[in-house]
């Protein structure tokens, strides 16, 4: 009962989910019988296969046997079975037993707020009793049995909601916020030219090489080397320092 779902928040387990339905059948138990004198464990669905399953709501089942009803009757009236037993104590008995399962069966409807709750009676077709998972309520004062069947989807839904809430993260700020403050190289390419490497090795101070570009034309823009798909500059000279003069900005319109 400590398996863990892969795509459930992290450190989770179903132990959640059984600790809160020993809660819920010990204080029944202290309402009906006097004291929570059972035991409650998970328990494989073989034993219940051939018992009478009652629905609670959507993929939730208490499972009985015949003698379940009326021992639940004689717990709470405080009797022990006996063999001078009347049909009229039979008949109350089994109405007291009936009145035991029904309380416990709106409890957890009500405690798990379980969804599509029906009218309680026995169901003939259960598909999801078999792959369920199984908890034993057991007295330990008279032979009584009872089964309480989860589905996996109605099992896995109540452990989400028991689940504390996700702790908020910090608040997210506008990319262009978190970016502003980054420092970036802008540059240009002024142009190219080809040359043999017989002239590459030719080359000497005072040669000049006429590149592929006016230095009016506008220039295509670089980030950290890298050429952007919009973005163009133009060249020109201001004393000794070379100004690059934005015509199209990489990010925004045109001035």
């Amino acid at each position: 009962m400590t398996e863990a779902r892969s795509w459930l928040p992290a450190n989770t387990c179903f132990a959640m989910v059984d600790r809160r339905i020993v809660g819920i059948v010990r204080e029944w138990s202290r309402t009906w019988f006097g004291d929570d004198d059972v035991e409650i464990a998970a328990d494989g669905a073989a034993r219940w296969r051939a018992a009478k399953p009652l629905r609670c709501a959507r993929g939730a089942w208490l499972v009985t046997s015949e003698e379940t009803v009326a021992a639940l009757g004689r717990c709470a009236l405080q009797i022990e079975a006996g063999a001078n037993e009347t049909a009229p104590d039979q008949t109350v008995f089994d109405t007291v037993g009936e009145a035991c399962l029904s309380a416990l069966r709106e409890t957890l409807v009500r405690e798990f707020d379980l969804a599509g709750a029906s009218s309680a009676g026995a169901i003939e077709d259960t598909p999801a009793f078999a792959v369920g998972t199984t908890w034993n309520i057991a007295s330990r004062r008279v032979p009584v049995h009872l089964g309480f069947v989860l589905s996996e989807a109605e099992r896995v839904e109540l452990l989400l909601r028991l689940l504390p809430p996700p702790t908020p993260g910090p608040e997210l700020i506008s990319p262009g916020l978190a970016l502003a403050p980054l420092e970036i190289e802008l540059a240009t390419k002024l142009g190219a030219c080809g040359v043999t490497v017989l002239e590459l090795k030719s080359l000497s101070p005072g040669d000049v090489l006429v590149l592929d570009r006016e230095l009016s034309a506008p220039s295509p823009l670089a980030v950290n080397g890298e050429p952007t798909p919009r973005g163009t500059c133009t060249v020109s000279r201001d004393a000794d320092m070379l100004v690059l003069e934005i015509i199209e900005p990489i990010i925004g319109r045109k001035s």
